[in-house]
């Protein structure tokens, strides 16, 4: 076995091997980092060159890897292609082995394992994607996709096959020289001692640590033929930033390095949790809101990332879900100073801004959490900038909602209250109303006692607390509502606060009974479906049971009642909004939810929301597929949708449903997985939102 010297070594270019430019021989990092990671290898359009004897006229055309004698792409005439079910397409790998393998460097199949995101569909395509292990090391950029047509609903034909297979696969080394299991090795430096000697050869310093080193086979083109060479890559940080290189143990030189992550970083700003009187703010990122800078402006995403590179001067609290004005200012505020840190840009503490910096976080929080149950489609309020003064003087303890001007107004503190703008719970129950106004059977806000009520439930399904703004009023940490006090239809009529409770206090209920039936998570979630959509159908607190009840009917069938109908019916009736039918529903047993389970859509088209169901599971013996709860979906096996097993990954297990299936917009699923006698082992349940 050879020991090379500690030194730094670089590549070479005159051995004649592509993809690798001249370097001199002591050439810094930086030099590999300008070179960047040794790449595939490019396809050159050259047919004539590839034999296509015994071959039918479906292939339309080929090209070369690099000037390789196999196939980098392939193109089939799909006229002439068989058509292929679903449960096929796992088979096609060996049969594009057996039939074009001598264009694919005499492909073996079972050297090919499918990649982590095996499975991808895109516009009536639908790509398999598989990698290359040899003698347990990964080959670098070995990858073959099998790229398929959909000609007609659940029928497809192979259309494309691109490869980037690098040769045969050298025989095993008996001589005792380096190990494709990945064990210590005294030419591949992977153990720590040695490790440590190599980063400090290759970065001139003594204080990284190599935080992870991994071995995979290295293709070299020279003069038409492939050969190969194990490779070691290190992986270390400096300052957060990670960054990886390539070691060549047989020739004891560094073949590339580069930085594992294209620089990127978040903009975070501090806001109140829930209110002034916490113990100061918190860092929130500053999702949906425009950075501006040297090189352009930005509208940021959810998680307030920047584009790679970009440092901000200033940011904008405007975007597509809130716009800020500080009293009655024309311009929407643009705050400045804005601070580089190690992982993040950060908007500094300013007690002048801290209202209009908490009323856009605020919006942005309650935004996001209706978009749980509610989508674009069903209320395009949720992409609509909705404008929030902050800071108005003409009035104190005071905020509302006006449909008129399609705005938010929140009052600065006077006469004993809090700033709204530094009370969440007050933005939360406004936003609510600005929902309502969007939302429903009609347009606006039809009835304001429901008004108020549901505004009520949005802060308190958020917040998980029946109390609505506690320290309203400076220092006093008693609320203005509270959702768990009873109130009654008809008795509670009156002024719309009040009345708004009637219907507010019946969600808080509902919520705490689907808990106690569910568990905490999925009853919160449970009964957050229930309120928001319901929404979509009513203007009036009225008209909430019938259609809360329309919500829960997980088979869209009036005459088999959802599987929570006896526990809504009780808590509305004891509101007075139903007459109590005196019913229990079935036993509800739920199993532990299996969060292994799954799940995606593929679009099937042309008809609209035609899907395909695609599951996985690390092991499943069998799943299927149930529209609706679990609680009814696991005791009816009349509603089990099969799906069939396609392949195994290294990790997971993938079924798909048999035929495209239709779904609403939104539709509540449970996917069941099975063990070997069909039984029931446990499942999970999901939303899909169908397009």
């Amino acid at each position: 076995m050879k020991v090379f010297g500690f030194m730094l070594v670089l590549l070479i270019g005159a051995c004649g091997r592509e993809n690798i430019r001249q370097a001199g021989p002591e050439t810094p990092l930086d030099e590999l980092m300008e070179r960047g990671r040794f790449h595939r290898f490019m396809p050159r359009q050259e047919p004539e060159s590839l034999s296509l004897v015994g071959h039918a006229a479906e292939i339309h055309a080929v090209q070369q890897l690099g000037n390789s004698p196999y196939a980098a792409w392939i193109q089939f005439d799909v006229r002439l292609m068989p058509d292929l079910g679903n449960a096929e397409l796992q088979d096609q790998l060996a049969d594009v082995a057996e039939r074009y393998g001598s264009m694919l460097s005499d492909l073996v199949v079972q050297e090919w394992v499918p990649a982590e995101r095996f499975m991808r569909r895109d516009e009536g395509r639908l790509f398999l994607n598989y990698e290359r292990k040899v003698q347990g090391l990964p080959v670098r950029d070995n990858v073959v996709q099998l790229v398929f047509v959909e000609r007609v609903p659940g029928l497809w034909r192979l259309s494309e096959v691109q490869s980037n297979v690098t040769g045969p696969a050298p025989a095993p080394r008996d001589d005792g020289g380096d190990r494709a299991d990945g064990g210590d090795r005294a030419d591949g430096g992977d153990r720590a001692d040695e490790s440590a000697v190599w980063l400090e050869d290759l970065t001139g310093r003594s204080d990284l640590v190599v935080e992870r080193v991994d071995h995979e086979w290295i293709p070299f083109l020279e003069e038409g033929r492939f050969l190969w060479q194990k490779g070691v890559v290190f992986e270390w940080s400096i300052d957060g930033e990670h960054f990886q290189a390539t070691l060549l143990p047989e020739e004891a030189v560094w073949l590339d390095a580069w930085p594992l992550a294209v620089h990127a970083k978040p903009i975070f700003t501090r806001a109140l949790k829930r209110s002034y009187a916490e113990e100061g703010p918190r860092d929130y990122p500053l999702s949906f809101s425009a950075a501006n800078g040297p090189s352009g402006n930005f509208v940021l995403g959810a998680e307030a990332w920047l584009p790679p590179g970009f440092k901000p001067s200033s940011v904008g609290l405007t975007g597509p879900r809130a716009m800020i004005f500080d009293n009655h200012a024309t311009d929407t505020l643009t705050l400045a100073g804005i601070q580089e840190q190690a992982e993040s840009f950060f908007l500094p503490d300013d007690d002048s801004k801290l209202a209009a910096v908490n009323a856009f976080v605020a919006v942005q929080r309650i935004n996001r959490y209706a978009r749980q149950f509610l989508t674009d489609t069903d209320a395009p309020f949720l992409s609509q900038a909705l404008i929030v003064n902050v800071n108005l003087a003409e009035q104190s303890c005071n905020a509302f909602y006006s449909p008129r001007q399609q705005k938010l107004l929140l009052y600065k503190e006077g006469k004993g209250c809090a700033n709204m703008a530094l009370l969440n719970d007050v933005i939360y129950h406004e936003w609510g109303h600005a929902l309502d106004d969007h939302v429903g059977r009609s347009s606006g806000i039809r009835d304001p006692a429901f008004s108020e009520g549901l505004a009520d439930v949005v802060a308190a399904f958020y917040n998980n607390d029946p109390a609505i703004a506690p320290y309203f009023v400076f220092d006093d940490p008693s609320p203005i509502r509270n959702l768990s006090h009873t109130r009654v239809y008809p008795d509670d009529m009156g002024p719309m606060h009040h009345e708004g409770g009637i219907i507010a206090s019946t969600f808080w209920e509902l919520r705490q009974a689907l808990m106690e039936r569910y568990g905490p998570t999925r009853g919160a979630h449970d009964a957050g479906r229930l309120f928001f959509r319901h929404l979509l159908a009513v203007d009036s607190y009225q008209e909430s049971y019938a259609a809360v009840l329309r919500v829960d009917d997980d088979d869209q069938n009036p005459a088999t009642p959802g599987p929570n109908h006896c526990l809504i019916n009780t808590v509305f009736a004891r509101h007075g909004l139903a007459t109590d039918e005196q019913c229990e529903d079935p036993t509800v047993t739920v199993k532990p939810v299996a969060n292994d389970l799954h799940l995606a859509l593929l679009d099937a088209g042309p008809e609209e929301n035609a899907v395909h169901v695609l599951a996985s599971a690390p092991t499943a013996a069998g799943m299927a597929l149930c529209f609706g709860a679990r609680a009814r979906c696991e005791t009816d096996r009349t509603s089990w949708i099969p799906l069939q097993n396609i392949g195994r990954h290294p990790e997971r297990t993938f079924f798909m449903s048999p035929t495209p299936l239709l779904l609403p917009s939104l539709t509540l699923v449970t996917l069941l997985r099975l063990q070997n006698n069909g039984e029931l082992q446990d499942s999970r349940e999901l939303k899909f939102f169908a397009k």
